[in-house]
């Protein structure tokens, strides 16, 4: 699932008052904020899953930001966290909330399968595979009989208190749109315009949010396209050295990277990177790297005649005009004083 709606299933499992975390809690809750898909708010951005920064920084999605209906809700943040966590209680008192009672995995956060295909089998209303227009609707009987104790328990978190989804709703507009926020802040300009540069059709082929792809050889290199390229990325952009030398280090190191990338990615996410998962990955990164290099991709930079050294600081006094809009089109969609502040109705 998409970081957009596994930061708010982990913010609701987790306890306010002693930090513990409860994966069976984290469970339901992620299967309760799938009613809600990216694509219902930004049709364009259909298939990002929340965790390539690059990707959420270029000027598509920006523009994907301003035109959504999403919503910043801080006003009512903290009164809505406490409301899905007691329609949380309430939930755990008429049904096993438990590992065993939810016949989830040992570790469910790592071993996604289960709550992968919950998350997509226990609602009707998809419009095509994998996309949603409109919210959908969580099923009245599962697909599968081991998938009723989750949907029942998640029909009762859902809608015991006809509040409840209307929180969650907030929570997850306000969740989304401070990740697209934070990537707005931090992705660095150049990167952001190299990776614009990778074929659309070759960063649509790896988004996984749509996809639902798991562990295994399916998810070998989902969606990892803006964050294993890095080297290739930076090679692109001819900052530091000349092109030949870029070029040949980014052929030794992308691979390399790409395999310690892809397994952080993989822990921050709580999915199992395999040998193969990771070996794929590091064949992809060698691919874009090669890819890059055969292609020219430094006839237009001058190598040694860039100063990296001033790139970096004359990015760290103007973090917000990246190319592509205006500078004061680029804060406006990335401050949150002035970032949607309407209410939903």
């Amino acid at each position: 699932m998409c970081k957009f709606h596994k930061t708010v299933a982990r913010e609701i499992a987790t306890n306010p008052v002693n930090g513990i975390f409860n994966p069976a809690r984290y469970a339901v809750a992620l299967v309760a904020v799938s009613t809600f898909r990216i694509e219902q708010a930004m049709p364009s951005m259909f298939g990002c899953d929340g965790y390539s920064k690059y990707e959420l920084a270029t000027d598509k999605a920006r523009i994907a930001v301003a035109k959504s209906n999403m919503n910043w809700h801080r006003e009512t943040a903290d009164q809505d966290m406490e409301s899905l966590r007691r329609a949380m209680d309430i939930a755990s008192y008429k049904h096993d909330i438990s590992i065993k009672g939810l016949n989830l995995p040992k570790d469910p956060v790592k071993d996604t399968a289960f709550l992968d295909e919950a998350t997509v089998e226990l609602f009707t209303g998809y419009t095509a595979p994998g996309y949603a227009a409109v919210p959908l609707h969580l099923k009245a009987q599962a697909h599968k009989p081991e998938f009723e104790a989750i949907r029942t328990a998640a029909e009762t978190f859902m809608h015991n208190n006809p509040e409840t989804m209307k929180a969650l709703a907030r929570r997850f507009e306000t969740t989304t749109m401070q990740i697209f926020a934070e990537a707005h802040q931090s992705a660095h300009p150049v990167l952001v315009g190299v990776y614009d540069k990778i074929p659309g059709g070759l960063r649509n082929a790896f988004r996984s949010c749509a996809l639902c792809v798991g562990g295994g050889a399916g998810g070998a290199a989902v969606s990892h396209v803006g964050c294993i390229a890095i080297p290739a990325i930076a090679a692109a952009s001819g900052t530091a050295v000349s092109a030949g030398t870029m070029a040949g280090l980014m052929m030794f190191t992308a691979p390399v990277i790409a395999t310690a990338v892809t397994y952080g990615i993989d822990k921050w996410r709580g999915v199992k990177s395999s040998a193969w998962k990771l070996g794929c990955s590091a064949a992809l990164a060698f691919g874009i790297a090669a890819g890059i290099s055969l292609t020219g991709g430094h006839d237009n930079h001058g190598g040694n005649e860039h100063d990296h050294h001033h790139q970096d600081n004359h990015h760290q006094q103007h973090p917000m005009q990246n190319p592509g809009l205006p500078a004061d089109e680029w804060k406006k969609l990335t401050d949150k004083s002035t970032m949607c502040t309407t209410l939903r109705p």
